[in-house]
């Protein structure tokens, strides 16, 4: 099992890795859209990226005492639902076709000349390793900072910085004999992608966790709200500058997973379920 999965978080960090020339296409794509079709043509993303970057945010519903830490890569995995992958365009001045997503398959030779779909990714998921750490700072409360940042080269850096603060409510039941872990956190996000995604998260929860010998099952539902920029040049006729504004709303978030401990090494796995759901895996050390 443990061997698992560390094949998973690894394999989840190198294709992410790998993928990066993917993130340099994905901005070729979208500068392709015209402002009339960007917003269902990109909305898969949106919604992929909210779900990713919500995922792995915790293992267990315990907090650290002051001093205690852990050091956790949290690799995570989006599936994209088959709905995602087209969408009904509307063009201008009254027409409609059907259009491939971000996600969608690539063009066709075949796809008809004043069809302007430039085509999608051709994805069926999206993988992201994360490394985070939190620390207690006394009273039952925990922190949590993320910090990802790759180089894209002309394309700019695609980049996560994260905070989060956890609080455990057992201390407010210790006259309740066997109470499992209970905690709410609170966390937010900045995310950006090339020269022309910027985002910012806000994600609220609640999860409860039980320890048995070596292992912790944990539970939880979340609530995620986050508002993304789009903001490009359109290469096609005009060369127009688009702007837009989008909000996303992965709402609620339900999670199960279980951590192993074996001394100071932890590994953990999640189930993410929501609009689209998710897998996380992580490992780390823990000193508590």
């Amino acid at each position: 099992m443990f061997k698992r999965l560390l094949a998973i978080i690894v394999i989840f960090a190198l294709t992410f890795i790998n993928n990066l020339s993917a993130q340099d296409e994905f901005q070729k794509y979208v500068e392709k859209v015209a402002e009339e079709q960007i917003e269902g043509y990109i909305k898969p993303f949106t919604t992929a990226f909210n779900a990713a970057i919500n995922s792995g945010l915790y293992h267990t519903a315990q907090t650290h005492k002051t001093g205690g830490f852990d050091l956790t890569i949290k690799g995570i995995a989006v599936f994209i639902p088959g709905e995602a992958k087209t969408f009904t365009a509307y063009i201008p001045p009254g027409g409609s076709q059907e259009w491939s997503t971000i996600f969608g398959r690539k063009r066709s030779d075949n796809t008809p000349p004043e069809n302007l779909n430039p085509g999608g990714l051709d994805l069926k998921l999206v993988p992201m390793a994360v490394p985070q750490i939190s620390f207690g700072i006394g009273n039952d409360f925990e922190t949590l900072l993320r910090f990802l940042k790759f180089d894209l080269g002309r394309f700019g850096d695609v980049s996560l910085y994260g905070i989060g603060l956890k609080h455990n409510l057992k201390r407010y039941f210790l006259k309740l004999p066997g109470i499992p872990d209970i905690s709410i956190q609170g966390a937010y996000q900045i995310f950006k992608a090339g020269d022309i995604v910027d985002s910012k998260s806000l994600s609220l929860n609640a999860h409860i966790s039980k320890s048995l010998l070596l292992f912790t099952l944990f539970g939880g539902v979340g609530f995620e709200y986050t508002n993304f920029d789009i903001d490009y040049t359109f290469t096609g006729p005009g060369h127009e500058k688009v702007f837009i504004a989008m909000k996303e709303k992965n709402n609620p978030r339900f999670v199960g997973g279980i951590m192993f401990k074996l001394g100071l090494l932890s590994l953990n796995c999640e189930i993410n379920w929501g609009k689209y759901n998710s897998i996380s895996a992580g490992v780390g050390i823990t000193f508590r």
